[in-house]
């Protein structure tokens, strides 16, 4: 309900949570569970979540962009100053408003990393899935199912825990005290690049496992109606992975939608829907 999240008015929130309401229009999924009250914080909460992440992203993304078009040299020459001295060394070289914006990057996929694979545990969890078979596995052979990759999720989404230290509150000096404060800005890049590679493949290995949840559902309930985003997305990613043929193992298909997330394919789904910002 779009009413709610004006009483509390973050930007990213309003936006996903708008985006939410265009991809899951015309859903037969939603509410399937009459008897249920509430749903789970990584359900219920996701324009929060998300909605933070973005608006980290935005802050990010503006410190970087200020960076680009910046003069850091030292000394800088101003030739337009008074009197003979035109160089300044002023400190422009500091790397501290981009060491801290790369952390709060790293913090926020991270976290968008770590709400995908809450979902994820929920769709491969038969307790937890509404009527899903545990680990996402078919009934008609013997398989593992989602198991294997929801753990490799598991365990990439704790790596991105011991990435997401700021290295920008770290300090070691240098040139004999001189540099007595540094920002560690180029680690920070480095780790927020590794995160955020580890959170695409995350949010891949839900794709993957939401095929499966979603092809389950049609099977089970032929005709249902899906989102009109869900609907899209759902085929876009299957051409994806039908593309890879049967025999094509689960790293392979993991690594194929990890791609189609990399060139914005994902995005490419719903981007004529009416809404998605």
């Amino acid at each position: 309900m779009a009413g709610v999240h004006q009483l509390r008015p973050y930007p990213g929130a309003i936006t996903t949570a708008a985006n939410l309401r265009t991809l899951l229009q015309g859903s037969e999924l939603i509410d399937s569970m009459p008897e249920k009250l509430q749903d789970a914080y990584s359900l219920r909460c996701t324009p929060q979540i998300l909605g933070a992440c973005r608006d980290a992203l935005t802050y990010a993304l503006a410190q970087v962009s200020i960076e680009l078009n910046a003069a850091t040299d030292n000394p800088l020459i101003l030739l337009d100053e008074p009197g003979d001295n035109k160089a300044f060394s002023a400190g422009m070289f500091h790397g501290e408003p981009v060491g801290i914006p790369m952390d709060v990057l790293k913090i926020a996929i991270s976290e968008v990393a770590n709400l995908s694979e809450r979902r994820l545990y929920r769709l491969t969890t038969g307790s937890l899935s509404q009527r899903l078979p545990p680990a996402l596995a078919s009934k008609d052979r013997p398989e593992l199912g989602m198991m294997v990759p929801q753990t490799t999720a598991a365990a990439l989404v704790s790596e991105n825990k011991a990435l997401g230290w700021p290295a920008s509150i770290d300090s070691i000096p240098t040139c004999e005290d001189q540099e007595d404060h540094v920002a560690m800005s180029t680690t920070a890049a480095r780790r927020a690049a590794r995160v955020v590679a580890n959170a695409r493949n995350v949010v891949a290995i839900e794709l993957l496992g939401a095929v499966r949840a979603l092809r389950f559902r049609q099977q089970e309930t032929p005709g249902i109606r899906l989102g009109a985003g869900t609907k899209e997305g759902l085929e876009r990613a299957s051409q994806v992975l039908d593309a890879l043929g049967s025999d094509a193992t689960p790293s392979e298909r993991i690594e194929a939608l990890s791609a189609w997330v990399r060139d914005a394919g994902h995005l490419q789904a719903v981007t004529g829907l009416e809404r998605l910002s």
